[in-house]
């Protein structure tokens, strides 16, 4: 992880950066961070901007994201928009109305 410099496995690390993002976004202080969760539009893979060519993400024809951040890894919105108890962050993208 690019935040805390925990390994976070592929299929955790959108909880596991998700955790930092919620936390950052209500204002709480987590220690021994190495790098802070960009306070602008912050990628759900590490963290960092996606503005001003930062990380992007989309989603692909059928139920599939694709993204240029390097920690991405292809996964089924379907699949991670469900919550539970070892996964409890829903962190994916949402089709733009407007698009």
């Amino acid at each position: 992880c690019r935040i805390c410099s925990k390994h976070a496995v592929a299929q955790d690390r959108q909880n596991h950066v998700g955790k930092h993002i919620l936390l950052s976004m209500s204002g709480a202080r987590e220690d021994d961070l190495v790098s802070p969760v960009a306070s602008n539009y912050p990628c759900g893979f590490c963290g960092a901007s996606m503005m001003d060519g930062g990380c992007t993400i989309g989603i692909r024809s059928g139920n599939k994201a694709s993204s240029t951040c390097s920690e991405a890894y292809e996964f089924a919105i379907k699949s991670a928009s469900n919550s539970s108890g070892a996964h409890p962050c829903t962190n994916i993208p949402i089709r733009c109305i407007l698009c």
